[in-house]
């Protein structure tokens, strides 16, 4: 009889090391049975260095597939292969439901069905390694599920290779301590449904690591290429060498990721929007359906933004619209502020704008300040300014104008024309010319001179030539009664006098006939008297 020799410390190590990749993991496997389990993925079990490992193709994983039950057909109650229409349970007009979608980077527990095959060796003590945290099975630091090809046969007589519940190949028969891990032969295809003293189903990660839409697992089949060491359990499967292994990513049936980007409407998604699924700003839920419409996806991001609300038939959320460039997102709030109108192109409302400085606006009444807009106030400002302007008319003849300065927004104070200015020029030689106050803007009322002041004679000496104390021009009224108006003109005419109350000088009178004009010059020469009618 054969003895094996056993490699010492393996199952210690086998042991040692599951225990610290659980803990560190955070994973905990209630009641995990000895032949299945989880722990450490390959290279940290297996003790390999960094660099390439596991990469022999003596024996490997073909296919992963889901398993279901049939309903139905003349399979009614076997286990079928899900999404399979090859399958007998779908030929035989049976169903196969299953499980055909999960949800990125969620958890999923799945019954698998691993094909294997292998080459042109017979190799011992398989055992199965699936990543149950969507990494790599040979990861460092990463937690697999662990199995092993078992029942194994105890005669080969009683094989079923095919069927995922063995009796599988038996290479070590006679060969003690009885040795319960199967082996493959050469150039043989295995069949075998993962965990079967666990429930059948094994708990991963959805992951589609290579992007063909499918959820795969990193998976490791290991082996040893000689029959002498015992194996029991899956911590007997450990890889002597990083030769005796092989990995990679496997996909698990047509399981649909939702959440890697494809719509599968096979798997019953109706939409998939990646990474987005389930956000606020997807229209696409974490299980690849879509949002109730009218749901909002974009919400009002400011004044010019309008939201936006799935549609109902569609994933993605609208593009984001805003509302037109017509429409006043800011009001004037003065006469120099613009309103400010949306762009059309963006959610804010732009910067608050206004009137260049310069811009006219309403006056405050006062001519020394400028009424402009100054490009920063959303009011009239008013400035000094405006010199030369007239800021408070003249209000008489001894009144100036005062003008602005442009330096002050204050008119300056009322000034008035000096005392030597003559506001109002002599009308006559019986007026006074006036001149201003120097304090007031008024010209002093109209003076004449005094009556009584004399002044330019008429030439009639029967008038008085004087002021009257009110007319501006010379008066002439009767006067100098006794002055001579007329002379004699001969010995019979008499001077005539004014009377005083008149202008007129009294007609010509002449001296009475009785009156002696030539006395006798001889007793021959009488005496002559006027005639009363002439001078002479």
């Amino acid at each position: 009889m054969t003895h094996r020799v056993r490699e010492v410390g393996t199952a210690a190590r086998c042991l040692m090391m599951f225990v610290f990749g659980v803990a560190a993991s955070g994973l905990v496997v209630v009641g995990a049975p000895a032949s299945a389990m989880a722990g450490q993925c390959i290279r940290d079990a297996a003790g390999f260095g960094q660099g390439g490992i596991c990469s022999a193709g003596d024996v490997s994983i073909a296919s992963i597939k889901v398993l279901g039950t049939c309903v139905g057909g003349t399979q009614n109650g076997a286990t079928c292969i899900v999404s399979d229409n090859t399958d007998p349970c779908i030929v035989g007009g049976g169903t196969c439901p299953g499980t055909r979608k999960c949800v990125a980077n969620q958890p999923i527990t799945v019954p698998m069905r691993a094909t294997i095959v292998s080459g042109a060796q017979t190799r011992f003590d398989i055992g199965f390694w699936i990543a149950q945290d969507g990494g790599d099975a040979k990861a460092n630091g990463g937690v697999c599920f662990r199995d092993y090809l078992h029942p194994v046969s105890t005669t080969n007589g009683d094989l079923q290779l095919l069927d995922g519940n063995g009796p599988y190949f038996n290479a070590e028969i006679g060969i003690t301590p009885t040795d319960t891990c199967a082996d493959i032969q050469q150039n043989k295809t295995n069949i075998y449904d993962l965990n079967p003293s666990g429930g059948g189903t094994i708990s991963i990660v959805c992951k589609d690591n290579d992007g063909n839409g499918i959820l795969d697992v990193g998976a490791c089949l290991s082996w040893d290429n000689n029959n002498n060491h015992a194996c029991n359990s899956a911590n007997d499967t450990i890889p002597g060498t990083s030769a005796k292994c092989r990995c990679g990513f496997i996909d698990v049936g047509k399981i649909v990721v939702c959440g890697d980007g494809k719509v599968d409407p096979s798997a019953g998604e109706e939409c998939d929007e990646g990474a987005a699924n389930g956000s606020s700003t997807s229209c696409c839920t974490t299980t690849c359906t879509l949002v109730e419409a009218g749901t909002v996806c974009r919400p009002v991001a400011g004044i010019c933004d309008v939201q936006e609300t799935c549609t109902g038939s569609s994933g993605s959320c609208p593009a984001d619209a805003f509302v037109s460039s017509s429409t006043v997102c800011r009001a004037s709030a003065g006469e120099c502020d613009l309103a400010d109108n949306c762009t059309g192109t963006g959610p804010s409302c732009p910067s608050d704008t206004k009137k260049s400085s310069g811009t006219a606006c309403t006056s405050d009444g006062n001519a020394c300040s400028l009424d402009q807009c100054d490009g920063t106030s959303v009011t009239c400002q008013h400035p000094a300014g405006n010199a030369g302007a007239v800021c408070r008319a003249s209000a008489g003849t001894c009144d100036v104008a005062e003008t602005c300065t442009g330096t002050s927004s204050t008119c300056p104070a009322d000034g008035f024309q000096s005392s030597t200015t003559v506001c109002r020029a002599s009308a006559g030689e019986c007026d006074l010319a006036e001149n201003c106050p120097g304090n007031g803007p008024a010209c002093p009322a109209d003076a004449t001179k005094s009556a009584g002041t004399a002044c330019t004679a008429d030439s009639n000496p029967c008038t008085a030539d004087q002021c009257d104390g009110t007319s501006a021009t010379c008066q002439h009224p009767a006067g100098n009664a006794g002055t001579v108006c007329r002379g004699s003109a001969g010995v019979c005419d008499v001077a005539e006098t004014c009377t005083g109350t008149s202008t007129s000088c009294p007609a010509d009178g002449f001296a009475s006939s009785s009156t002696q004009c030539r006395v006798s010059a001889g007793e021959c020469d009488p005496a002559e008297n006027c005639p009363g009618n002439g001078p002479d």
